[in-house]
């Protein structure tokens, strides 16, 4: 038997991207998938109340998206998985388990992606969405958020 744990980590995460369907699809894609053989979390996200979102420092709903990336990595934290499958919500669901693996693995790791959209983009071209954490213009957005990180990847794009 595998040995290895996986943590199953439920993020429903909209507000990056201001979408609550985002978080209807989260838990659809929890629904659809095969029963976890390992530890399952769910991050705390508020749902969606009608109120218009604010830009915060240049990001959408910068600070729950950033309380929602601490709650996600104290659960990562306490259960230390060799591996994580993420099931979200937007594309800031990646900071802390990228970050929790980049760690764990001295950088050294390989990350699957499966998305429907691109995120490569600026977000001074649109702030209404997060681009992925990797992107350059969206990670000078939040340097001093990234300062808490104790080890970052270094994506590379082929």
């Amino acid at each position: 038997m595998d040995s290895e744990k996986t943590l199953r980590l439920l993020f429903p995460q909209w507000q990056g991207g201001d979408n609550p369907s985002y978080m209807f699809g989260a838990r659809l894609l929890a629904w659809l998938a095969p029963e976890a053989e390992g530890p399952v979390e769910e991050v705390a996200v508020a749902e969606p109340n009608g109120q218009a979102l604010q830009i915060e420092g240049g990001i959408l709903a910068r600070g729950a998206v950033l309380e929602q990336a601490r709650d996600a990595r104290a659960k990562i934290d306490r259960h230390q998985p060799d591996r994580i499958l993420v099931l979200g919500g937007d594309c800031g669901v990646d900071l802390a388990p990228f970050s929790y693996l980049s760690e764990r693995y001295d950088g050294d790791l390989a990350v699957i992606w499966i998305d429907t959209h691109s995120d490569l983009f600026s977000n001074e071209l649109n702030q209404m969405r997060t681009p992925m954490f990797c992107a350059p213009s969206w990670e000078k957005a939040i340097r001093n958020s990234f300062r808490r990180l104790k080890r970052r990847s270094r994506p590379a794009m082929q």
